[in-house]
């Protein structure tokens, strides 16, 4: 996932509670009850309006990190590279292909060498 896709995520996310908190203010206002259902005309509480908004500013805040933190760890997984056990092979989009190539694809150049470990063995004649 993109960090553009992650922003668009967060957007809609924020953008989708700007409007019911509109929609609160807006039924406030004008009392849709009265206009759309013909109820009772109800009178102005302009505390209990604030007190909605501030719960669903709560509730925004709650979704927000918790979309932003889901979003982190669907990137961090994305980033995973399938490596086989056996044969070394990795895939990538659903084609098995030596490392080499792989890191070819990714613009990466490969060079040979050996860790401490396995040197120690080759000096020690443990490994050929």
């Amino acid at each position: 996932m993109t960090a553009r896709a992650q922003q668009r995520v967060v957007f809609y996310l924020g953008l989708g509670f700007v409007a019911l908190a509109a929609l609160i203010w807006i039924n406030e206002a004008v009392d849709a009850p009265h206009h759309l259902f013909r109820a009772v005309r109800s009178a102005h509480r302009f505390e209990e309006t604030l007190l909605e908004i501030a719960l669903i500013l709560l509730l925004a805040v709650g979704v927000l990190t918790w979309a932003r933190k889901t979003v982190r760890r669907v990137e961090y997984l994305e980033n995973f590279v399938k490596l086989c056990a056996w044969c070394r092979k990795v895939e990538l989009d659903n084609e098995w292909m030596r490392i080499e190539a792989y890191l070819a694809r990714q613009d990466k150049q490969t060079s040979h060498s050996m860790c401490p470990e396995c040197a120690k063995q080759f000096e020690q004649g443990q490994l050929t």
